[in-house]
């Protein structure tokens, strides 16, 4: 009858262990404030007959009294409710406590993959474009995984 628990006490341990894990991950995540994602800048920087280059200004502010080491950051863009840019940072970066970082991103676009209503947009000239950052922020801390965003607003299109 003494080997059934002896079994289970190892794998009880890590039961536990487990649990408060994700205990602490809980606590630490209510205690630091969600970082805000916002695109700061869209502008086209090369304009071919097919295909497009795009620099994205994507700008991170920090709300917490604490520097957030962001170890990764994931994302999906979309533009007038089209996805029009999706990618991973390559390089990790500091938010100062209280402050705001700006990540830039090259993105190369398709015109002939894209919908009619995205060429439309670029075709337009400067504009006012709704849009939508989803995604996660890695954040380098112990016990801390990864942070959702969403964001949605609008931006000028510059040329």
């Amino acid at each position: 009858m003494r080997a059934l628990p002896q079994r289970l006490s190892p794998l009880l341990a890590m039961l536990l262990l487990s649990l408060l894990l994700q205990g602490c991950n809980t606590v630490l995540k209510g205690v630091l404030k969600e970082p805000e994602v916002s695109i700061e800048e869209l502008k086209l920087v090369k304009a071919g007959l097919i295909n497009q280059t795009f620099a994205i200004g994507l700008t991170i502010t920090n709300p917490n009294p604490v520097p957030l080491p962001v170890k990764s950051l994931s994302y999906a863009i979309h533009l007038a409710g089209d996805e029009f840019a999706r990618g991973d940072t390559l390089e990790p970066f500091n938010i100062p406590a209280g402050g705001s970082e700006t990540v830039n991103i090259t993105v190369k676009f398709n015109l002939l993959r894209s919908t009619s209503h995205l060429l439309n947009i670029v075709k337009s000239g400067v504009q006012d474009v709704n849009y939508q950052v989803a995604g996660s922020i890695g954040i380098d801390l112990p016990l801390m995984g990864a942070i959702p965003i969403n964001k949605v607003g609008s931006i000028k299109l510059i040329r």
